[in-house]
């Protein structure tokens, strides 16, 4: 539940439970989806919005949803859902309550009906649009529509090859803030009953995903997405190597969710180790952390790692020192404590792309918060481990994780 000020400067309550509001609902806004596409009306005075209106008398509310988009639109809908309601105050409170429905068909536009024209449009050319209601320009809205591309994070999508015959891989397009990035979806051909976010290393085409190794995971029967992060492949924006780029890792979890999986996991590789972090802190459904070779620590990797000093300096605006806000910010082993799942950490004693270090610091702090972890320390071993042991060790991830 929210409360903010309209434009008007009205105070308006706002919430994903209908229960939170004792007060009659009277009103009615219906947010109608056709594939990524969203029903929206020009009005003659106040600029594009959602359909709705009052209740008429002896009408229900889902009635009144079916017969207002009707009326303004021509448009039929089906699958009419509660999705949220408000309360505005003032001398006559009023509560209005928000559906979410599917497009059915649509006849003609005609003159007589109650608005000036219909638009399909993406939710981001609706957050961007220079002529909106009022009201379609308020924090509740905002929020409304943040909600929605939480729900349904898919943009587009379309196949790719793939290299392993009983796994097929789609490139994503999917809502991160606002910007367009894009991931690889594998599925197996049998069930997959549980899910992986697999985290990349490295930052832009350095340490992107390979499609054997998302395929080799789905293959043992797991659904597997793999943001690219922002910036890369042909997504919006820019690596910000752990900055706002963390939302696509976020946007990851919500594309698997909106598939129908409540156990994910998360699956991460050298830089992605502290994304998975961050991922299990922000979002608490996460089921279990694999870090393989992963970075805990931003401070860590700008003292050893020389070479990436320079790049950590263009993104984070300085060094520790000049730039101590930055590198704060992006510090997960200060929020240990929000992690609530198992956590599997797999590191090569000799590594000296990721030291060694980040994996103790990270099982240490773990232990001291009194949380799960196991460790799994090669020795003799760097950053990368050849086969057959990657695949043993692959193997014994995979299984460990089910059993979480």
């Amino acid at each position: 539940m929210i409360t903010f000020q309209d434009t008007t400067g009205t105070p308006v309550t706002l919430s994903f439970d209908l229960h939170d509001f004792t007060i009659p609902s009277r009103h009615v806004l219906v947010i109608v989806k056709r594939g990524d596409e969203y029903l929206v009306t020009k009005h003659p005075t106040r600029g594009i919005e959602f359909p709705g209106g009052k209740v008429e008398q002896g009408e229900t509310l889902h009635e009144a949803a079916v017969r207002e988009v009707l009326e303004e639109t021509g448009v039929h809908i089906h699958d009419v859902q509660p999705f949220a309601a408000y309360q505005v105050e003032g001398e006559a409170p009023f509560v209005k309550t928000v559906f979410l429905a599917q497009f059915a068909s649509e006849q003609p536009f005609l003159s007589q009906f109650e608005t000036t024209g219909r638009q399909w449009l993406r939710l981001r050319d609706i957050e961007r649009h220079p002529d909106k209601s009022f009201y379609m320009r308020d924090e509740g809205m905002t929020t409304m529509l943040t909600e929605l591309k939480r729900r349904f994070p898919i943009v587009k999508s379309h196949k790719i090859p793939s290299p392993h015959n009983d796994v097929s891989i789609q490139e994503v397009t999917y809502h991160s803030d606002d910007y367009y990035v894009k991931g690889w979806l594998a599925l197996p051909k049998g069930e997959a009953r549980e899910a992986i976010v697999y985290l990349r290393g490295g930052i832009n085409q350095i340490g992107k995903v390979r499609q054997a190794r998302i395929a080799q995971i789905a293959s043992q029967g797991f659904a597997v997405f793999a943001p690219h992060y922002r910036g890369s492949f042909g997504g919006e924006g820019k690596d910000e190597f752990v900055g706002d780029d963390r939302q696509d890792a976020y946007g990851a979890i919500d594309i698997l969710s909106s598939l129908g999986y409540d156990r994910i996991h998360l699956f991460a590789f050298s830089r992605g180790g502290i994304m998975a972090l961050w991922t299990a802190i922000k979002r608490p459904s996460v089921t279990s952390i694999v870090t393989w070779g992963g970075v805990s620590s931003i401070y860590l990797t700008y003292k050893e790692r020389v070479d990436m000093r320079r790049m950590m300096k263009r993104i984070y605006g300085g060094s520790p020192n000049t730039a101590a806000e930055a590198f704060d910010s992006r510090d997960a082993l200060q929020h240990l404590d929000d992690i609530h799942c198992p956590v599997l950490i797999i590191h090569g004693e000799l590594d000296k792309n990721v030291g060694f270090e980040h994996a103790t610091l990270l099982e240490d702090g773990l232990k001291e918060k009194g949380k799960q972890v196991e460790t799994r320390y090669l020795k003799n071993h760097h950053h990368f481990v050849p086969d057959p042991l990657n695949r043993e060790i692959l193997r014994e991830a995979l299984d460990w994780m089910r059993e979480q």
